[in-house]
Parts: structure tokens; C-alpha cells; sequence
């Protein structure tokens, strides 16, 4: 029968008393149950059996290891060798991970035990098993089924009252975690926990009793509570919230997340998810920085965890949903950054067109970000681009324009294959598209807009060029480029008289001298607007620009520059090209001719700089373009553009006999081709020595210094017009080192330069009121413009 017992000096003199007891039962069975509401009583009962002599038998003496565990064989086992009269604790802290089947089959087993010898010559043993919290679930769960509950030694029970019960929480995930409550790693410490008072809660991260907490069952001392996720954890006992919907897929980075607030927070119950996203990303305020400081964040930080952070942080701000970023952002599985880079270049196919155009800006801004300040690579991206890009050509070019950023090689490939694809009537729009996207090739065709030195007196050059780099980028040979050449280059005649009023390169006594081999005129408009724009920042800009012509043969032999620092890249790449592929080599040309600017021109130290140039170089001598076989002068050299020889050659339709006036090769004789067929095989790839004006004639660049960066004032001069003579001026102070640029809703408005003017036709347009915009160097201009028609006065009657 079970004793009760109000105080605990009771119980002791019931102990006492109950040792003398000699009846036949008490004597027979050793096990002596004592059922305690506290560990605080289980600690006072074991020091009163320690003072009486009786042994102690703590129970994580028999773990195998820390976190081992003892089965009911290796309990009853211990206890039936026990001799001496022995306290065993803490029993209870294993009965509570035993379900009802097991908990009944120690607890019998316990109870079969018998003394080996009831003689009174002998001592009889008892055997003290403190419960902590257990005698309703012992009542419930054995007692009342045990068949001998009449016939037993006293069971005893202090009726102390229940203090509040001791939170368990159940860690069942991997971390390592700090906090103020009470933490037991292992059995060990378990089953020491028996020792500690006040305890309202307590963590417990031991793997075994993680295994075995399905049959913990709640009871009069402890309340069990599984922690199965990184977020539990965080909310339920440290209290803080996450923002973050747990998914077992990041689970590694739910762990480092605690980890790190463990680890850096001394009272982590007083942190938000605000405070501590700034903690570890070091900044003040999150809220307050741009989405292009969050994406530098973003490559900062090259592990996966604080990318997996950061998604989650942007991903719960409402303000920054409807960004293009946010949707980037939510669509992170990987964190690596060929995913996240792809994303930004795709992503935005997915939206439904027609996009808004601040996400396209927002695309745009993070590309640059990504590409231009970081310098990372995006050439893995290109295959996917290019098909996406294909997927929009039956939209409008603007609509197109929208995709394009022109970071990337198949970019640059594409909008050039549109506008060669496009219809003639559309070109006008292609250009406006050209020149916000891809400025380099706008001016590359801008020779409409240059304006030759007087020395230059055939003006059929200008639109000579102004047709070749066309047909260039549309790779065909146009019919008026044909018609011009054939008409400059009719025979020697028509030749000598355009070419000898062009100049050599003067003897320069001054400056620095860069020799861009290969550079010819084709690149006048281009080399121009690269040098000024990279040159802004280092206060460089072109304050002379010509055309002259070359030494023939147009080869380097006999023009080569003795004083002049060489570069050789240009050349090289054009007579590697095998074969000459469009537009893959064009791209790669203005690529190469950018970079050599940058590097041999802007960042140089020279305050003064002169660029020249050996020879040009024609892509249109080749097979596609009309040229066959029709000279077989073998010993021609430079792919049959040019022959030395010291016969007397008769003078035909498509080559001439030179004899060579300046330059190193003074008094030679050479054969050199006069049109685009050459003397010999028909060249695969671009070539030069021969006599048309994109071989013959180069650039010439001064560059100078400023001290004080440009600010243009303009004036227009004739603000009313009439249809009959609708001439508009502008008058532009200073005078820009490059022409203007005059447009009307996206279309060109052709500029010439008449003294300081600058004049332009509205022919064609009707009377009404215009807006024009005017382009000098980088800066933006409006103007008004009125148009009365000439019937005006007539129509009053």
C-alpha cells in the first residue's frame, strides 16, 4: 500500500521505523518506491541517505558513454547485484523516455527482485528508488493491475505541492545554440539534471533522447515540447520572429542562422530580424539603402548563407515588391552567381510585353552594375540570350531596344542582323535605336555628319564613306558605293585628282605620336567619339581632326613612322581573320579599337597627342561581293591589292602602274589595284595596298589637354519659318569638336556647318510649331520652332 506523508521529517522517521520492520514481506522484497513531487525533495532525501550511511547509486555512472542509454536488462541487472542498502538516482529521468509496455515491464522487474536470504543472521538490503513527479502515471499505468499490491513492501509518497512544471523543450535539428535557459547536450547531463533547482526551462539537444522523446509523455513534473525546426526554436524560446517560411531545404542555412545569433548576441531574447540583418551585413540601415547597394551586398558576401539572408530580407519588404529585383530575388534556389546573374538577363522575357519601363531600367542598371563596375563574365549567359532575343524580332524596334543593354557580344550581333534585316523605310528608327544602345556602331555610320578639311575638295569622298561603313555593317556592296568608286576611280586619271589634293602627314616636331596601324578613314567618326567621351574624365579631347592619305602602295612598308609608339592590334586581328565573318569581325573591331583608346590614348600621361595611321583596310574585295579572278599577276603580294615590278604596264580600268614620289619607298614602281578586283586570287578577308579611299586614307587626331570641362551655349538664330524657305540656323559657342547631332521625334535632321553656323532644311514639313532636339557632345538641348505657310496673307481674303 503507498504511505502519504505531509512533511518530509515524516517520511525520514517512517524510513527509519520501516528498516526495524522484520514481518516476512517487508523483508522479502528490497525495492522501497518513494514518489517526490520536486527535485528539490529528491536532493534533501538523497543527502538524508548519504548521512545514513546508505550508498548512492547515480545512474550516469552506468552510461556507456555521454549520450548513451541503459536498457531495463541493464538496470534490473545493476540493481540485483547491489548488497548494501543503496539509493538509486535519478530513476525517474529514465522511466519518463519509456512507453507504457516498457515502463510496466521495469517496473515488474523491479519488483520480482527478492532478497537472496531472509535469515536473520543476515542484513537484509533495501533498495531506495526515488520518483520525481511519476505516482500518478505509476497509479494509473501499473498499480492498479499489479497483482500483489496487498502483499508488498511500503510505497511512500510526500504530499509536497507541485511547483509550476519545467518546460522541456526537444531540440531536433543540428545547431549550436546559446542561450539563458538551462542546456543538456547528452544523457549525461540529463540524467544530472536532477541537481539543479528553479528550473522553468530547459533545452535539450541530446541526439539519443532525441531518438527516444516519441514516448515522453507529460506528467506531474515535466511538459515536453518538440522543437523540430531552426524557426521553432528562434520564435518559441528565443522570441524572435522570422520572417521567413521554414522549408527543410534550407535547413543548413536555418542552423547557421542560429549559430550566428548565438554567437553574436550576449541577450539574443532583445534581438529583432531588423537588427540583426544590419549586425551582420554591417550597415545602419537597410531600409535606406538603394537596390544597387544591395546588390553590391550581394557579391560582397560569397557565401551561400548570407545570399540565402539577404533574399529572405528583401523578399519581406512590401515596399520593394513590385521591383524587378524583388522578383529575382524570390526565384533564388542556388545562390551562386551564374543563377542570380542569369535571372537578371532572363527573367524580364517572362513579363508580359509591353514592360514597364522602370523594371527595364532597373534590368538595365543592375547589368552595368554587374558587367561594367565588377567586371564579371557573361559570356555563359549568351547562348540562352540569344534565344530570347530571337523570340522578339516581330516586335517593333523600339520595343526590342527595351532587352538591350550592350554588355554583350550576341547583343551587339543581333541588333546589327535586325537592322540589316530591317526595311530601308525603317532605318531611321534603327539608328535612334542604335545610338542609345550600342553608340559605338552609331558612330561608326555617322559620317553624315563629318565634315572633311578643305583639303579634302571632292566631297563624293565624304559620301563614299558615308556608303562603304553602311554596306559594311549591312555586309552588301551598295549600288551607289559601286557608282561613286567608279566615277573616283574611273582610271588614273579620276584617280590622281581627288588623292594628290589630300596631304601626307606633315613632319610632327612635337607631341606624343600614337601609330594605330590599320586604322583607316572608316574609323574617323568613331575614333573621335570614343576619344572624347573616355577622355572626359582625364580632361583629354580632340581638338583637331583630318583626313590625309598614304604612301602607295597603302601597305606599312612604305609608311612607317620612326618616331612613333606602334600598336599593332588592330592590324593583327584583320590579317588573322579566317575568314572574314559578319558582323563578328565588325564587333570585334570596334571592341579592339575601343580598348586601344582607352589604354594607349586616355590613360597615357601626354598632355598632347598625335594619332596616325599607315593604311586602311576594304572587306570588299572579297568573292560574295561580286570580285572573281580575273588578273593572275602571281608575284602581287598583300592578297593581289599590290605588286612591285619594274616592267612598263599599260594602265587599265582596275589597277595602275604607281611610281612611288615620297616616302621610304621613293622611286619604286608598283602595280596596285584601283577598284575592289584584285590582281590576283580573290582575298577571303579584309586587305589593304590596294588604291580605294578606304585603303588610302587614314585619320589624323591632335589631342590636347583642357583644364576646364566644355559648357556649350546655343542660339537659334531663325525661330519663325516659312515653308518657302525653311532654313533653320544655330549658332553654337564654342565651336564643338564634333558635329551636332539635330533630331525630330527619334528622326535625324541632317546639320551643315556655314562659318560658325550650324544650318539645317525643313523641307517637307507643314506650317505648325516643332520641337527639336539638339545633341552637342553629351549635352541636351530643346528648341522651338515655328513654321508659317507661304499662302498665308491670301487665305485672310
Amino acid at each position: 500500500m503507498i504511505k502519504n506523508f505531509k512533511f518530509i521529517e515524516e517520511l525520514y522517521s517512517e524510513i527509519d521505523s520501516e528498516k526495524k520492520d522484520k514481518s516476512p514481506a517487508v523483508q522479502r522484497y528490497p525495492i522501497r518506491l518513494i514518489f517526490l513531487n520536486s527535485f528539490n525533495s529528491l536532493n534533501l532525501i538523497t543527502d538524508y541517505f548519504s548521512k545514513q550511511a546508505v550508498d548512492v547509486l547515480e545512474l550516469n555512472k552506468l552510461l556507456p558513454h555521454n549520450d548513451g542509454w541503459l536498457t531495463s536488462d541493464d538496470i534490473i541487472n545493476s540493481i540485483k547485484l547491489l548488497e548494501d542498502d543503496t539509493v538509486i538516482v535519478p530513476f525517474s529521468e529514465i522511466l519518463r523516455f519509456k512507453n507504457t509496455a516498457e515502463f510496466n515491464t521495469i517496473l515488474t522487474g523491479l519488483f520480482e527482485i527478492e532478497n537472496s536470504d531472509t535469515n536473520h543472521s543476515k542484513k537484509i538490503k533495501r533498495i531506495y528508488i526515488p520518483l520525481v513527479g511519476m505516482k500518478e502515471r505509476f497509479e494509473r499505468d501499473f498499480w492498479k493491475t499489479f497483482h500483489r499490491r496487498g502483499n508488498w513492501a511500503p510505497i511512500w509518497y510526500l504530499e509536497e505541492p507541485f511547483n509550476k512544471k519545467i518546460k522541456i523543450y526537444q531540440i531536433s535539428f543540428e545547431a549550436d545554440l546559446l542561450c539563458n535557459f538551462k542546456t543538456i547536450n547528452n544523457t549525461l547531463g540529463w540524467l544530472d539534471l536532477w541537481k539543479q533547482n528553479d528550473l522553468e526551462v530547459v533545452i535539450c539537444k541530446s541526439g539519443t533522447l532525441r531518438y527516444l522523446y516519441k514516448d515522453f509523455l507529460p506528467d506531474m513534473m515535466f511538459f515536453p515540447e518538440e522543437i523540430s525546426t531552426p524557426e521553432d526554436y528562434l520564435e518559441k524560446i528565443i522570441g524572435l520572429k522570422i520572417p521567413i517560411e521554414y522549408k527543410k531545404s534550407d535547413s543548413p542555412f536555418w542552423e547557421s542562422l542560429i549559430n550566428e545569433i548565438s554567437r553574436k548576441n550576449d541577450n539574443p531574447l532583445s534581438l529583432t530580424f531588423e537588427n540583426f540583418i544590419h549586425q551582420h551585413f554591417n550597415v545602419n540601415d537597410f531600409g535606406a539603402t538603394s537596390k544597387s547597394d544591395l546588390l553590391m551586398y550581394r557579391f560582397q558576401h560569397r557565401d551561400k548563407y548570407s545570399r540565402w539572408l539577404l533574399k529572405q530580407w528583401f523578399i519581406n519588404q512590401d515596399d520593394l515588391k513590385d521591383s524587378y529585383l524583388f522578383n529575382i530575388m524570390s526565384d533564388l534556389k542556388l545562390y551562386s552567381d551564374d543563377e542570380f546573374i542569369e535571372k537578371i538577363w532572363l527573367k524580364i522575357f517572362d513579363v508580359s510585353i509591353p514592360v514597364p519601363k522602370d523594371i527595364l531600367s532597373e534590368r538595365k542598371s543592375y547589368l552595368n552594375i554587374i558587367h561594367k563596375d565588377y567586371k564579371i563574365s557573361f559570356h555563359q549567359i549568351e547562348g540562352k540570350l540569344r534565344d530570347k532575343l530571337n523570340q522578339l524580332s516581330d516586335n517593333s524596334i523600339e520595343i526590342q531596344a527595351d532587352y538591350l543593354t550592350n554588355i554583350t557580344f550576341v547583343e551587339r550581333k543581333y541588333l546589327i542582323e535586325s537592322f540589316k534585316n530591317s526595311a530601308e523605310a525603317d532605318r531611321s528608327k534603327y539608328r535612334e535605336a542604335i545610338r542609345t544602345i550600342y553608340p559605338e556602331l552609331f558612330y561608326y555610320l555617322r559620317w553624315e555628319n563629318v565634315t572633311l578639311n578643305s583639303e579634302v575638295s571632292d566631297n563624293r569622298i565624304k559620301e563614299y564613306f558615308q556608303e562603304y561603313n553602311l554596306s559594311k555593317v549591312l555586309d552588301q556592296k551598295s549600288d551607289k558605293l559601286t557608282n561613286i568608286l567608279n566615277e573616283i576611280n574611273k582610271n588614273a586619271e579620276t584617280f590622281y585628282k581627288w588623292y594628290y589634293e589630300v596631304e601626307n602627314y606633315p613632319e610632327f616636331k612635337d607631341g606624343y605620336i600614337v601609330w594605330i596601324d590599320g586604322l583607316g578613314a572608316e574609323w574617323l567618326a568613331l575614333t573621335e567619339y570614343l576619344i572624347n567621351t573616355y577622355g572626359r574624365k582625364r580632361n583629354k579631347i580632340v581638338k583637331k581632326r583630318c583626313i590625309k592619305k598614304v604612301n602607295l602602295p597603302s601597305i606599312t612598308e612604305c609608311n612607317y613612322f620612326d618616331n612613333a609608339v606602334r600598336i599593332l592590334e588592330l592590324d593583327k586581328y584583320i590579317h588573322n581573320e579566317n575568314p572574314y565573318k559578319h558582323p563578328d569581325d565588325l564587333i570585334k573591331q570596334i571592341e579592339l579599337i575601343e580598348n586601344i583608346v582607352r589604354k594607349e590614348i586616355i590613360e597615357t600621361h601626354h598632355d598632347k597627342i598625335i594619332v596616325v595611321s599607315d593604311h586602311g583596310f576594304t572587306f570588299l574585295a572579297q568573292k560574295k561581293f561580286g570580285n572573281h579572278k580575273k588578273y593572275d599577276f602571281s608575284e602581287s603580294n598583300h592578297e593581289g591589292r599590290c605588286m612591285w615590278t619594274e616592267e612598263n604596264y599599260q594602265n587599265e580600268s582596275e589597277f595602275i602602274l604607281h611610281k612611288i614620289d615620297s616616302g621610304k619607298c621613293k622611286e619604286k614602281k608598283a602595280l596596285i589595284a584601283l577598284k575592289h578586283t584584285s590582281l590576283h586570287n580573290t582575298p577571303y578577308r579584309e586587305v589593304h595596298g590596294g588604291a580605294t579611299p578606304e585603303e588610302v586614307l587614314v585619320p589624323c587626331f591632335v589631342i590636347s589637354k583642357i583644364d576646364d570641362s566644355i559648357i556649350y551655349e546655343i542660339k537659334l538664330l531663325t525661330k519663325e519659318l516659312s515653308t518657302k524657305n525653311p532654313i533653320m540656323d544655330i549658332l553654337i559657342k564654342p565651336q564643338p569638336s564634333t558635329p551636332p547631332v539635330l533630331t525630330f521625334k527619334g528622326s535625324f535632321i541632317k546639320l551643315k556647318q556655314k562659318d560658325e553656323k550650324w544650318r539645317a532644311s525643313l523641307k517637307g514639313f507643314k506650317p505648325g510649331n516643332y520641337q527639336f532636339k539638339l545633341n552637342v557632345q553629351e549635352q541636351k538641348f530643346e528648341m522651338e520652332v515655328s513654321i508659317e505657310g507661304g499662302m498665308k496673307e491670301k487665305e485672310l481674303f
